[in-house]
């Protein structure tokens, strides 16, 4: 999601969508990769230091949904581990142009 002013919207969506398309076509460098997960993952940690992450994503419904307990345990581990090769992959499957959607919610001009 990106929140610019409109003008912005066209632009910015066609960026997206050929860096995205760049992807899909790869390679994906290991520096790229890198760059990329690590603060993913200090938001992760910096995530699960917070109450309001327990309280709403781990605890709330948890009798329903056992298994988010173990998510919240599994959570770092699981994205640390994925391989740049993985990445690579789902970028060509998911990235492609013909995949892209956009989604554009504008304000209305007032007359």
């Amino acid at each position: 999601m990106i929140e610019c002013k409109p003008e912005q919207a066209e632009p910015l969506t066609a960026l997206v969508t050929k860096i995205a398309a760049e992807l899909a076509a790869g390679p994906i460098t290991a520096d790229e990769f890198e760059r990329a997960k690590k603060p993913i993952l200090t938001q992760i940690e910096q995530m699960r230091r917070d109450n309001r992450y327990w309280a709403q994503n781990v605890v709330r419904n948890c009798q329903e949904h056992p298994e988010r307990i173990q998510w919240s345990k599994d959570l770092v581990s699981d994205f640390a581990g994925v391989t740049l090769e993985e990445a690579q992959a789902l970028a060509k499957e998911f990235l492609t142009k013909d995949r892209a959607v956009a989604v554009k919610v504008l304000p209305i001009s007032k007359k």
